[in-house]
């Protein structure tokens, strides 16, 4: 196989079968999203306005998930501290209100960040390999490289997952117990 000629149908300086190869699962999902991205600038995407860190961290964008989840972290110790000092009968509502509003408009701008991020992610990992405008040749050995480098993570995402809420639950136990003691 290597060496064999393939089609040069691409996607901006890349090769539309190189960015399958390193998009893995859900590759024909994502070529479209890509197209648009390169076209339009921007596409929503559903699971990481729903699935937020977990979905950067199954799409191996390690930065992406870690700062999504500092993210979470902060936003869980605002909310806790809110909720231990200023939460009343009587502004328990607004309270809950914002806490929503503030999750709902992060969902939002996740959804439309997540395929703009996951394209660069991508072409950089592309570029790593050599793969701008490469010519349209098989290569075995850079089509194995480029599974390993993108693809998901399964486990990343259980591991984030896990971290994140043993984080959050020691947050929110740390401030409990630090404003009962005051």
């Amino acid at each position: 196989m290597n060496g064999e000629r393939m089609t040069d149908v691409r996607i901006g300086e890349y090769l539309v079968s190189d960015i399958m190869t390193c998009v893995g699962k859900k590759s024909a999902v994502y070529l479209r999203k890509f197209e648009r991205v390169h076209e339009k600038g921007w596409s929503f995407n559903w699971c990481a306005a729903l699935f937020t860190a977990l979905w950067f961290a199954y799409r191996k964008m390690w930065k992406a998930a870690a700062a999504i989840m500092g993210f979470n972290v902060i936003y869980t110790m605002v909310l806790s501290v809110l909720e231990n000092t200023m939460l009343t009968a009587d502004n328990a509502l607004v309270f809950m209100s914002a806490a929503a509003g503030l999750f709902v408009l992060s969902m939002i701008v996740f959804g439309l960040l997540g395929d703009w991020l996951y394209s660069r992610h991508i072409n950089a990992i592309l570029d790593e390999q050599g793969c701008r405008g490469r010519r349209a040749i098989q290569k075995d050995a850079l089509m194995d490289s480029l599974q390993k480098a993108g693809g998901t993570s399964i486990k990343g995402m259980v591991i984030l997952w896990a971290a994140s809420l043993v984080l959050q639950w020691a947050i929110t136990w740390l401030i409990s117990f630090l404003l009962q003691a005051v």
